[in-house]
């Protein structure tokens, strides 16, 4: 498990595990194909999924201040610095992640 979140190939224990991250690192055609894959996940929409992996954070976030803060929601929305509108997108997303919880 150490070597998983190791970047440094020179200080892992299976050496097939540090051969493969010394590939994707140092080797230039293992750079080319990393940022081949990436610019692949990029085009497959890999970015948005960030973004509302983000905005699923925010959400989480808002719902533990109001719960385990003891704050409103002008009060949050203050410490945030976010709009109303920002405010009510991230409470719906919150209210949807916890129904599917």
């Amino acid at each position: 498990m150490q070597d998983l979140s190791e970047c440094d190939p020179d200080k892992m224990h299976y050496k097939v595990l540090a051969d493969t991250t010394r590939y994707f690192k140092e080797d230039e055609k293992g750079v080319l194909d990393m940022r081949r894959v990436m610019d692949i996940k990029y085009e497959q929409g890999y970015e948005q999924g960030c973004v509302e992996g983000r905005a699923e954070g925010a959400a989480n976030m808002l719902n533990m201040l109001m719960r385990n803060m003891n704050l409103t929601a002008e009060q949050v929305m203050a410490a945030l610095n976010i709009t109303p509108e920002e405010y009510a997108n991230y409470k719906k997303l919150a209210e949807n992640t916890q129904q599917e919880a």
